[in-house]
C-alpha cells in the first residue's frame, strides 16, 4: 500500500504552494506530529526513490534505525562512482 502526502516532480518546487520548508527536519516533524495524532504506528521517510545508477554497491542494513538524518552526498562519495 502506498499513501503519499505529496506528488513528486523536479518542477514543482516553482508552484506557488508549494511547501518550501520540506528541506528542514521540522516539516518532517510536523508530518510525523500528526500521524502520531492519528494514531499510526509508524513511518518512512524514503531519501530516494531508487539507488543512483552510478552506485558500485548496495548498502548493508546498518543498526543506525534511530538516526532520523543522514548526510546523502557523503554517502555517494563513499560508495558510489564519481
Amino acid at each position: 500500500m502506498h499513501s503519499s502526502h505529496v506528488v513528486l516532480s523536479h518542477g514543482i518546487w516553482r508552484h506557488p504552494q508549494t511547501e518550501l520548508g520540506f528541506l528542514g527536519p521540522e516539516f518532517y516533524q510536523t508530518i510525523a506530529q500528526t500521524l502520531e495524532r492519528g494514531k499510526f504506528d509508524m513511518v518512512f521517510f524514503a531519501d530516494a526513490l531508487a539507488f543512483p545508477d552510478e552506485c558500485k554497491i548496495l548498502p548493508a542494513i546498518t543498526p543506525f534505525i534511530g538516526e532520523t538524518t543522514c548526510d546523502r552526498q557523503m554517502w555517494v562519495k563513499h560508495y558510489c562512482q564519481s
